[in-house]
């Protein structure tokens, strides 16, 4: 089977496009963008409908109202009850291939070229190939990952020499990505050296928070109006759960991610934001990876991309940040920061139709030894050694409800970073050793009182237990002790009710039980 072209579907973190490939043309056949992976389009009755789905079902799943919502949805659009995250992407595979078919005219596209974000885990990889090869019977799905797209790209149309070093910090909604890559070309074709990689992930909205907390006086657009009030809640409530809108075709969906879809132009300034304290933690915490992924790195240039540019005064700020942390690096502007992908990717993929070889990837890290990677297969994942640090939330309202994760292929960033986050989270308050050998002394003597008024056949415990030390065991026996007595008080309610009744009674077993329990038992 000659491969002389493909389907090319680049899912963005945010935003998915679609393009026809030949030797010679490149044809756009994407009708939206579309929504990302963590979210689907329906196509029905000229409406939009947009809900979350996959890399974590839990996102769709977990909240009740969220859950409701989307189903209620899905029910008004297609008439279908509750579908599993692998029918909803294989719908929207499918239905991407059919606008290709439709823009083409073709009966079948020979070769898919499924692109996805480098972060994506072996195993998902596998079932969003899985879900292609479900969603279009008999077309050859090849699988790839964006970064080394972006260098052939910029190599190829800026004259820029492939031997130095560029730095890639695509902005997006829902992760923020590092890249440091270089490459080299010889009579076997050109090879892509990967020096250094990072992700930062903010509970998957790097900057809805700070935009849903800015307009709840100062709409993006004031000709949106909020018709629907599921759709006001969508909007308003923001981040993680709350991306899911039902609207006319012809306007654009009014939610905080809305500016991933399209170039927002807002009354909002750089000065209504440069306070806010999620805008603060998202510098500190670019700050930090930048500098960490620069480490014994020497890049010439920088180019700043991703879904996130389109809200532009926020990105703009951004950037000029990264300028001012980085002052000797060059920054290279692509032809279109919003299409930036979709046009290397589709780029790539038409000097692969035309016999360029692309096929080794190297990643620069001593633990690997310069391992070379096929581009085509598996072995493009190299998180099968992936370290996460713990979600960390900040215990404040919604403007501070910023999740703080990263993970990298480079340790020395997770280990950086480490203290950082400590310093975020909300502090533990400190157990006062003292009051809590009280408390245990009062629950201990409780109990045996509990013991004697019930007349149970059971011996005393010993008091002694409570001039331990070790704080796990004394909140142990506090807990132990007063489920047993709550045991015993439910087998025996009548007589712990004559008990409630009497105060010198009460105050002997009062510590066991608590203030509720009492009441309703007196």
């Amino acid at each position: 089977m000659a491969n002389d072209e493909a389907l090319v579907i680049v899912l963005g973190n945010e935003v998915t496009h679609a393009s026809y490939v030949t030797k010679t043309k490149i044809k756009n056949i994407s009708d939206g963008p579309y929504s990302n992976f963590l979210s689907i389009i329906s196509y029905s009755n000229n409406k939009y409908l947009y809900s979350h789905f996959a890399t974590s079902p839990s996102l769709a799943l977990e909240d009740k109202t969220c859950r409701n919502f989307i189903n209620g949805l899905l029910d008004k659009a297609k008439k279908l009850n509750e579908l599993t995250n692998f029918q909803l992407l294989s719908m929207f595979l499918s239905y991407i291939y059919k606008r290709a078919q439709e823009a083409t005219k073709l009966d079948k596209i020979k070769t898919l070229y499924l692109y996805f974000p480098f972060w994506t885990s072996t195993n998902y990889r596998k079932y969003l190939k899985s879900a292609a090869q479900f969603a279009i019977d008999g077309i050859e799905i090849k699988t790839a990952t964006f970064p080394y797209s972006f260098n052939f790209y910029l190599y190829d149309t800026k004259n820029i020499n492939p031997e130095e070093k560029i730095l890639y910090v695509d902005f997006g909604a829902t992760n923020t990505e590092f890249f440091i890559l270089n490459s080299k070309k010889n009579d076997k074709g050109r090879t892509f050296k990967l020096h250094s990689f990072a992700t930062l992930n903010f509970g998957g909205d790097d900057f809805t928070n700070i935009i849903s907390n800015l307009l709840k006086e100062k709409l993006i657009n004031p000709d949106l109006k909020f018709d629907d009030p599921r759709i006001k809640r969508a909007f308003w409530e923001g981040a993680n759960h709350t991306k899911e809108v039902f609207i006319d075709n012809a306007k654009i969906p009014f939610n905080p991610v809305a500016i991933t879809h399209v170039n927002v132009q807002t009354s909002i300034d750089t000065k209504d934001f440069e306070n806010d304290e999620s805008y603060k933690r998202i510098l500190h915490f670019l700050k930090s990876t930048v500098e960490k992924v620069m480490e014994s790195q020497d890049p010439k240039y920088f180019v700043f991309l991703g879904g996130g540019c389109h809200f532009n005064c926020f990105a703009d700020a951004v950037r000029e940040e990264i300028k001012r942390w980085i002052p000797e690096i060059e920054e290279i502007h692509p032809n279109s920061t919003i299409d930036f992908k979709k046009e290397a990717c589709s780029l790539y993929v038409q000097q692969i139709l035309n016999g360029s070889k692309f096929n080794k990837m190297r990643l620069s890290n001593e633990t690997r030894k310069d391992k070379k990677y096929m581009f085509t297969e598996e072995r493009t994942n190299i998180f099968n050694d992936k370290t996460y640090d713990k979600p960390v939330k900040f215990n404040e309202e919604m403007t501070n409800l910023l999740r703080y994760k990263t993970n990298s292929r480079k340790y020395g960033v997770i280990q950086s970073l480490k203290e950082d986050v400590e310093n975020a989270k909300p502090k533990e308050p400190e157990v006062d050793l003292d009051s809590l050998q009280n408390d245990v002394s009062g629950v201990i003597i409780a109990y045996n009182n509990l013991i004697g008024l019930l007349d149970l056949d059971e011996d005393e415990v010993d008091e002694d237990k409570c001039e331990s030390e070790d704080i796990n065991e004394l909140q142990g026996i506090l807990k132990d002790l007063r489920e047993k007595a709550l045991n015993h008080a439910n087998e025996n309610i009548d007589v712990i009710k004559e008990c409630f009744k009497v105060p010198s009674k009460l105050r002997k077993v009062k510590m066991l039980f608590t203030d509720d329990f009492i009441n309703s038992h007196k």
